[in-house]
């Protein structure tokens, strides 16, 4: 018997329902609960399986809300980008016009926001480690913020 099965043996989990719950985990979810019956109380857990209902319903929150923020930043790049261009509108960022001042407005936009957008697509590759109720609501936050933001930038757009 190799170290780790004989490990996993004396530590009160079965090997084969270990491997089982590499090939399936939601049938290993079962087995495992109906194993833990017979494990001491420090051993029971609430569930093993990663597709519990509230990981779950976190995950899809947090998608949302990562892929709404990339939207309102494109958003907010193109209604700035028109506020700036074709109305009589101040921008009020003091990064953009410096950098606005030295390489021009259109491509000082699209850099910062594509700085942006990358920092979004990090977040939507790593959305799978949010695990924090924090995390959730600093993104909603975030999320409300640039809605503020880009309805801010419309009505000044719109009222020039």
């Amino acid at each position: 018997m190799p170290i780790e099965r004989r490990r996993l043996t004396k530590a009160g989990f079965a090997y084969p329902l270990i491997t089982q719950s590499i090939r399936d985990p939601l049938k290993a979810n079962n087995r495992f609960q109906q194993s833990a019956a017979n494990l001491p109380v420090e051993f029971h857990l609430t569930n093993f399986s990663p597709y519990h209902p509230q990981t779950s319903l976190r995950h899809a929150a947090n998608t949302l809300l990562i892929v709404l923020f990339g939207l309102l930043q494109t958003a907010d790049g193109i209604v700035t980008y028109l506020g700036l261009r074709f109305a009589s509108v101040d921008e009020v960022n003091p990064v953009l016009n410096f950098f606005a001042g030295e390489f021009g407005l259109g491509l000082s936009i699209t850099v910062l926001k594509l700085v942006c957008l990358g920092v979004v697509a990090f977040l939507f590759f790593g959305r799978h480690k949010i695990k924090s109720r924090w995390s959730t609501t600093t993104l909603a936050c975030a999320v409300t913020f640039y809605c503020w933001v880009v309805s801010n930038n419309l009505l000044l757009v719109a009222g020039s």
